[in-house]
């Protein structure tokens, strides 16, 4: 049976709307600051939970530390994206641009560490992770602004390993 062109339209709006709906699209706006302080909290908990099981024991030799590396990058590439889809609250969104930023650099930093070690750089590999510690507190500082302590954690995207070296 054939619907006609009105009642056609309106099945089709319907099922834009809950096509949205289940993938999870919505106009509900922008998170409160309390929503997107719990919400970024789960995320980073989550990343900080998978940096704790990769980093149980630094890496033995450049090997290990590239494949270590490259599991660290996987969470925060994976964190970052969910909190990329995060909408703060208009007054927020500096603070949260700002901390988004600050985990990118964190991000890239663990890429150039990984390539060093590739390269089986050892001094590249630890300067990269280096300058990844260095930026920790402004991190940490911009998390805690927006109410995000478990994104204040130390073991938050770009600790590196804990001792920041590759064993040899």
């Amino acid at each position: 049976m054939r619907l006609p062109p009105p009642a056609a339209a309106a099945a089709l709006a319907a099922a834009a709307a809950l096509a949205l709906v289940a993938c999870g699209g919505d106009d509900a706006g922008p998170l409160s600051g309390e929503e997107l302080a719990e919400e970024a909290n789960r995320i980073c908990s989550e990343q900080t939970g998978r940096f704790d099981e990769v980093q149980v024991e630094p890496p033995a030799n450049a090997h290990d530390a590239v494949g270590q590396t490259g599991e660290l990058i996987s969470a925060s590439e994976r964190a970052l994206e969910e909190l990329e889809q995060l909408d703060p609250p208009e007054e927020l969104e500096d603070r949260f641009d700002a901390y988004l930023d600050a985990r990118r650099r964190a991000l890239e930093l663990l890429r150039q560490g990984r390539e060093a070690a590739e390269r089986q750089d050892r001094k590249g590999y630890s300067a990269a992770l280096d300058r990844a510690l260095a930026e920790t507190p402004k991190r940490l500082q911009l998390a805690r602004r927006l109410d995000m302590g478990d994104c204040a954690a130390p073991g938050s995207p770009g600790a590196g390993t804990r001792s920041g070296k590759a064993r040899r």
